[in-house]
């Protein structure tokens, strides 16, 4: 296996810099290895012979996220000041994010004792429902209007 190009302390500093500002407007290692010509392979070496090259590209990479976090607190802050504002929809989403008990949403269960519901087909006719096993019965107690119906439908 060929060994790549041997890099200077000074080359891989450089390198290293030159991804910081797109990975702290978060864009991925892969990406900003584009932006500035070196293939993500040689920042996966960098990474490999000295970690702290992975601490520092991983904190770059969470800028967006810390400034977003800030953003968050502080929204939450400000309504936290609004007697007026009752929904507080910030708190609320962050609560519901982080403390997945809190929401006050309800999980139904659309089964019936673990049995998946089966749709029928019915029909309503003059308002009334009919379902398909009382058809029959239809027939036999409807109106003459009702069987007028019936057999236009048909």
């Amino acid at each position: 296996m060929a060994k790549g190009k041997e890099w200077t302390e000074e080359e891989i500093k450089n390198i290293i810099q030159g991804m910081r500002p797109y990975l702290e407007l978060g864009f991925s290692r892969n990406k900003a290895c584009s932006f500035i010509g070196v293939a993500p392979s040689t920042i996966s070496n960098f990474v490999k012979q000295d970690d702290s090259v992975g601490i520092l590209l991983t904190s770059w990479e969470n800028v967006v996220s810390a400034i977003a976090i800030s953003n968050v607190r502080q929204a939450i802050q400000k309504e936290s000041e609004l007697d007026d504002d009752l929904k507080k929809e910030n708190s609320w989403k962050w609560l519901e994010r982080k403390i997945p008990d809190f929401s006050p949403t309800q999980k139904i269960d659309h089964t019936t004792d673990g049995e998946k519901i089966t749709a029928i087909e019915v029909t309503i006719l003059n308002n009334r429902l009919i379902e398909p096993s009382n058809e029959n019965k239809l027939n036999e107690t409807s109106t003459d209007s009702d069987q007028n119906i019936l057999r236009d439908e048909e």
